[in-house]
């Protein structure tokens, strides 16, 4: 079973989603339904059902051994359906809310995630169009930040981050980046911070409108990087949702077939994904190339 951090649920997503889970032959479900809880007992666990009364079938006890649920896991809910796309949640010793899905689910939905990938490369020349001309739009306007956040997230393939695990982790992204992180170099400016499992990033910024727009963004009060100026001159903190948002108006015009897994709604998420489609595939390009390469150079068999 997978384990994932967040789960998106708009309206959309769901609506896209359940349509994923019935290619599975699955149930789109969430933990708000009534579902089986674990609890600790002696040195095992105890489960229960919704009504409470202790979990006596063995092989219902089976289904939950095979789940492998962390035991240091604990508001442990499991699904009653074992075709719910959702298998069970619960939360990590750092008290973050973790997912196990169904692995048939994990199939459908990666598989839909690379096929999403035809349409994001359609999306790409005009979001990268529309980029390069909010970055000489009005300094610190919001399309002006945005369009720099954008261009730093698919040139330096920086995590977004969230302010939940800026705050209790310490860990940082592109959206939760702080004044501390940001340096002067010979060449420009430099980002070092501490990434999504504490690794450590060293970034070095050399375009000089990105330059321009950071230190402009550093200026305005507030410890946190990117902040913009509203329509009413307002500083306003440049959050996840605003770098989405950006996204998915300026890639939501095109029509392709992708269109069915999230009705084109990409995210800060497909540019690393994209990336590391574009990297595999290079990587097998120059593979291919040199097998046949070193087939070219063999000498004839002699009979």
């Amino acid at each position: 079973m997978a384990k994932l951090e967040q789960q998106t649920d708009t309206q959309d997503v769901r609506h896209d989603y359940e349509h994923l889970a019935g290619l599975a032959n699955l149930r789109y479900v969430s933990d708000d339904e009534p579902g089986f809880t674990r609890r600790r007992w002696g040195r095992g666990f105890t489960y229960r059902d919704a009504t409470g009364k202790t979990v006596k079938d063995k092989a219902l006890r089976q289904r939950f051994d095979a789940l492998v649920i962390p035991p240091m896991w604990s508001e442990v809910w499991i699904c009653q359906d074992e075709k719910g796309h959702l298998q069970s949640t619960g939360r990590d010793d750092k008290a973050r809310k973790q997912y196990l899905y169904h692995p048939e689910w994990d199939r459908v939905r990666d598989q839909a995630k690379f096929d999403a990938m035809i349409g994001f490369a359609e999306a790409l020349p005009n979001l990268r169009a529309q980029v390069e001309r909010d970055l000489e739009a009005t300094l610190l306007s919001r399309a002006n930040v945005l369009a720099a956040v954008v261009k730093l997230l698919e040139t330096t393939l920086i995590r977004i981050g969230n302010s939940r695990y800026a705050k209790m982790n310490k860990s940082y992204g592109l959206s939760t980046l702080r004044s501390k992180h940001v340096s002067e170099t010979d060449n420009g400016l430099a980002f070092d911070f501490v990434g999504k499992s504490a690794k450590e990033h060293h970034i070095e910024l050399q375009d000089e409108r990105l330059i321009d727009i950071v230190q402009a963004c550093s200026e305005l009060p507030g410890y946190q990087v990117f902040k913009y100026l509203d329509d009413n001159g307002d500083k306003q903190i440049v959050d996840s949702s605003d770098i989405n948002d950006y996204l998915r108006t300026h890639t939501c015009g095109h029509d392709c077939e992708s269109k069915r897994y999230s009705g084109n709604l990409y995210s800060a998420k497909d540019f690393r994904t994209w990336m590391a489609s574009v990297l595999a595939a290079s990587h097998l390009y120059d593979e291919l190339q040199t097998v046949i390469y070193t087939m070219s150079c063999k000498p004839p068999k002699v009979k």
